[in-house]
């Protein structure tokens, strides 16, 4: 895994509170890695606590800053993605304000427009894991008609 220093803010499309991922620390084709720090004003945050169902959000960031990172030279960074939860397993329902938290990613499967990624969200101990199948959103796919 390479390891980087990426303005994150050209790998993802995300912005303000919906900017959950702070630092891409590690990425390769198949990989990649993140660091943030939950802060106050994320989604979800009540009485300084954060539900933990977030780390969904933090796995498919995660994935975008990744896959980002990897088209950047070909300047095809920063695009969206259509995410579906395929499993996940959280071992807490909730995350202090405050928490630093590494979060981790690995391929499964790729085709171009379509993958698979195993991610894990961690702080001393695993927060939660979750396998996501993930579409980019922006794709113009040309369907084919009986017309001719």
């Amino acid at each position: 895994m390479n390891m980087m220093n990426i303005n994150i803010d050209t790998l993802i499309p995300h912005r303000n509170r919906m900017k959950l991922v702070g630092s891409l620390i590690a990425s390769d084709e198949n990989s990649g890695k993140v660091t943030t720090i939950v802060k106050p004003t994320w989604p979800l945050v009540y009485n300084n606590y954060v539900d933990s169902i977030i780390c969904i959000e933090l796995i498919a960031q995660t994935i975008a800053a990744s896959i980002g990172s990897q088209n950047a030279e070909k300047e095809q960074a920063g695009s969206g993605f259509i995410v579906e939860i395929k499993n996940a397993k959280f071992n807490q329902t909730k995350i202090n304000t405050g928490t630093a938290l590494i979060i981790a990613i690995n391929k499964l499967y790729d085709r171009t427009y379509y993958g698979i990624f195993e991610g894990r969200v961690c702080s001393n101990t695993v927060i939660a894991e979750a396998t996501l199948h993930v579409i980019k959103a922006d794709v113009k796919l040309e369907i084919p008609t009986n017309e001719k």
